[in-house]
């Protein structure tokens, strides 16, 4: 037997004992009635005590989830505006994305990556590069044959068909129509956000707020 088994053993006799002591006590003084009556009384005020622990403990919680919520939707709204928690401050949402440096059309894909194992900032750059080949305010997003003949670093077609099918389509409903880009082929933006630079907005602030401490990935 244990030390710690030992010590509840003799605690439990101890107790036992005592129990046995007060019963026999009440019997001999006829005030068996008292006790079972004191007993009652003190289960009823052990009970009350834990009854107002248990609330007290609940509305502690319900505060603490209802500041919790109350401040996620404050950065939430911060971030809608272009502002992200930054040390106690809010940073300008443009801070953390991509800067788009000033070069001639003909080297803009020397300045984009793709990653097939990054697809999330992969599917950024494509954004950005679409921006650059087809415009801002265009809602195709730039073909794997353009993408090739810029001399993206690192495009393939499998790596430019895992950014678009993996992530693009599942999480922003990217549309792909068959067909040449003449005949009105290609992949583009849905209407929920009409332009490519909406787009691109739109995952640069979901990739801003999954980073923030304590959001779940």
């Amino acid at each position: 037997m244990t030390t710690t088994r030992l010590i509840a053993a003799i605690i439990s006799l101890v107790a036992i004992v005592a129990l046995m002591a007060i019963v026999s006590l009440a019997i001999g003084t006829n005030r068996l009635g008292d006790l079972v009556f004191g007993a009652f009384v003190l289960g009823a005020i052990m009970i009350g005590l834990a009854w107002v622990g248990v609330n007290l403990y609940s509305r502690m919680s319900a505060s603490r989830a209802e500041r919790e919520r109350l401040r996620y939707e404050f950065i939430q709204n911060m971030a809608a505006k272009g502002a992200l928690p930054n040390d106690g401050s809010f940073m300008p949402l443009h801070a953390l994305q991509l800067s788009a440096p000033q070069v001639q059309p003909k080297q803009a894909g020397t300045q984009i990556i793709f990653n097939p194992n990054a697809l999330r900032e992969s599917a950024v750059n494509l954004l950005l590069f679409s921006m650059r080949q087809c415009g801002p305010d265009q809602n195709r997003i730039a073909s794997g044959p353009e993408c090739a003949a810029a001399g993206v670093n690192g495009y393939t077609p499998r790596t430019w068909g895992k950014i678009v099918n993996d992530y693009l389509k599942p999480r922003y409903d990217v549309v792909t129509v068959r067909g040449g880009i003449d005949n009105g082929g290609g992949t583009f933006v849905p209407d929920t956000y009409g332009t490519v630079k909406t787009l691109y907005d739109k995952v640069m602030l979901d990739g801003a707020v999954d980073a923030l401490p304590g959001r779940e990935r």
